[in-house]
C-alpha cells in the first residue's frame, strides 16, 4: 500500500473510532479537551468492562466459548 494511503477497513476503522469521540464529547460539561475527552473515555471504558454481564456477552461472541457455555448450560439445566 502506498504511503498515506488507507484502506478501506482502516478508514472504516478510523471514522468509527471519531464517531465515538464525537459521542463522548457531547457527554463533557464545558469545553472539551484532549485530556476531558482521554478522562470521559476511561469512565465509559470502566463503566462497560467491570459490567460481568458485559464481559459474559463479550466472551460469547467467540464459537469455542459460545459452543462451550451452550454445552455447560445443557448440563447445568438439562431439558425433561
Amino acid at each position: 500500500m502506498a504511503p498515506g494511503k488507507l484502506c478501506e477497513l482502516e478508514r472504516g476503522e478510523m471514522e468509527y473510532c471519531l464517531e465515538v469521540l464525537e459521542e463522548v464529547e457531547k457527554t463533557i460539561r464545558g469545553k472539551a479537551s484532549v485530556a476531558r475527552l482521554e478522562a470521559a473515555l476511561n469512565v465509559q471504558y470502566a463503566e462497560k468492562y467491570e459490567n460481568k454481564v458485559f464481559q459474559y456477552r463479550w466472551a460469547l461472541r467467540h464459537p469455542v466459548i459460545k459452543e462451550a457455555i451452550t454445552r455447560a448450560i445443557g448440563n447445568r439445566f438439562p431439558s425433561r
